[in-house]
């Protein structure tokens, strides 16, 4: 009797609406802070970027209260440069607001490869390595050399390009090709005293090309940076060489090696060319 005297007592039916009160106004709470956490019913339908320009991102997304990170790049010749390629989140889908979306962008700059060694191969061959790059093919030109179609050389707007270079994709490039031998003859050049450098440059100035070249009496670099021509072959003195052929050289650190150059003068042309 005492204890059902107790539970209908005033003052425990007063303690147990205070409970419920405070666990309702604790139920309450939690369910206010979730769906402030939560963002419940305030969604947005994610906008479409794509062919947005990076530099109109941070305008664009200040008032749609979103946050974004550029995450890729890639290349794409059909899309301007800087542009959005591709979005996460997708276009369409709901989202809340403060959302990172992660953006892949079109690289500002072109894609740039190592340039192949093309020199000495075959023009097919050398179509076909340019081409697994993107390179194109502008136009051919030919020189002497007994090398029928072989490249000798690769230029871009005049300038020779050299194995290793970065070199931009889908750009064009002229091959210099051997045209096989002259039928012109040309005094051999003098090439006694001149180094490496000059005298390869001297030889493609009179349409030939430099064949094989040796260093002697060089034992440090400053010897082999400096070091002369004191032998050719062929010799200078009473020969004549068709335009495209080839020029051995034999270079020397030791200056008393390199002969005084003396021109027989009675040279006549025309008993080399018949």
């Amino acid at each position: 009797m005492g204890i059902f005297r107790f539970i209908f007592s005033k003052y425990f039916l007063i303690n147990v609406v205070i409970y419920l009160v405070l666990i309702a106004i604790a139920l309450w709470g939690v369910l206010y802070s979730l769906d402030k956490y939560t963002l419940h019913g305030e969604t947005l339908t994610m906008p479409d970027f794509k062919g947005y320009h990076t530099s109109e991102l941070n305008n664009f997304l200040k008032d749609k209260e979103f946050r974004y990170e550029i995450v890729d790049s890639v290349y794409d010749d059909n899309a301007a440069k800087g542009v959005v390629i591709e979005q996460n989140p997708k276009p369409g889908v709901q989202v809340k607001r403060g959302r990172k979306i992660y953006f892949t962008i079109n690289a500002n700059s072109t894609k740039k490869i190592k340039f192949p060694n093309l020199v000495d191969v075959t023009l097919r061959q050398a179509n076909a390595i340019l081409e697994t790059y993107g390179i194109k093919v502008d136009s051919l030109k030919y020189k002497p050399d007994p090398c029928v179609n072989c490249v000798l050389q690769v230029l871009m707007d005049a300038t020779s390009i050299e194995p290793g270079t970065m070199f931009p994709v889908k750009e064009s490039v002229v091959l210099v090709l051997g045209g096989g031998l002259s039928d012109e003859y040309i005094a051999v050049p003098i090439l006694i005293n001149l180094g490496l450098a000059e005298a390869e440059l001297e030889l493609k100035r009179l349409g030939l090309n430099l064949g094989a070249y040796t260093y002697e009496d060089c034992e440090t670099m400053e010897d082999t940076l400096g070091a002369k021509v004191y032998k050719q072959i062929p010799d200078y003195q009473k020969n004549k060489i068709q335009l495209g052929q080839s020029i051995n050289i034999f270079l020397t650190g030791d200056t008393t090696r390199i002969p005084e150059i003396v021109v027989d003068s009675t040279l006549n042309i025309e008993e080399f060319v018949n």
